[in-house]
């Protein structure tokens, strides 16, 4: 789920008659998130805690940034797990975290298509 004073923080933020930055930070999640999903999920497989970390905690950050709420927290509980390698929680929050972005992504991009027709 989106949180939604963030999106209407991006919204107030925008210049009449400009392009919207909302659709803009959308793309760019959209382009740049799912390469940190699948790092981590390598980083996993490769048992790499490192490129976990950093992928993990980019994602979060990005995620949080843009209001998909529900993906940073579930990073964050990710995080929690990375110092002790606790290998098989992390497991099962990859597998939460995957499904969550999934669902994210696609809320992102219905809400890019209604700003892109004004439907707010």
């Amino acid at each position: 789920m989106l949180d939604k004073s963030t999106i209407n923080m991006f919204r107030a933020m925008q210049p009449p008659g400009k392009q919207s930055l909302l659709v803009e930070l959308i793309d760019l999640f959209l382009e740049h998130s799912p390469p940190r999903l699948t790092d981590a999920l390598k980083a996993f497989d490769d048992r790499d805690v490192q490129k976990l970390k950093y992928s993990v905690h980019t994602l979060k950050g990005s995620s949080q940034n843009l209001g998909a709420v529900d993906v940073g927290e579930i990073c964050k509980e990710i995080e929690t797990y990375i110092p002790n390698e606790d290998w098989n929680s992390i497991e099962v929050k990859l597998q939460l975290l995957r499904s969550t972005f999934t669902t994210s992504c696609d809320e992102l991009r219905e809400l890019k298509v209604k700003e892109l027709q004004g439907n707010k």
